[in-house]
């Protein structure tokens, strides 16, 4: 897990997560993780994203986007899944 100086990670109670889990919040995004939430092999739980709104120029030289996400209490989130800024996943999601 990684955050910098002005983003923030924090986990609830009762958090699993299996092998090769990446969780990394950047700039001023957010990552807010409940109760009883359990993450499988190979997720990644990123708070920023790569822009691509100027055309004509190249990604690697366009800022980030940064957001914030949400997990709420007992959430499962299975194997391989990429969640990516702006996103809240509900209560008893799977």
């Amino acid at each position: 897990m990684i955050s910098s100086k002005k983003s923030s990670i924090k986990i609830g109670s009762f958090f699993s997560s299996n092998s090769n889990v990446v969780v990394k919040s950047k700039g001023i995004g957010s990552i807010n993780i409940g109760d009883y939430v359990q993450v499988g092999p190979n997720v990644v739980i990123v708070s920023s994203n790569h822009s691509f709104k100027t055309k004509g120029k190249k990604i690697h030289e366009q800022e980030m986007d940064e957001g914030h996400i949400v997990i709420d209490d007992d959430v499962w989130i299975g194997a391989n899944s990429v969640i990516l800024p702006n996103v809240n996943i509900g209560k008893g999601a799977i």
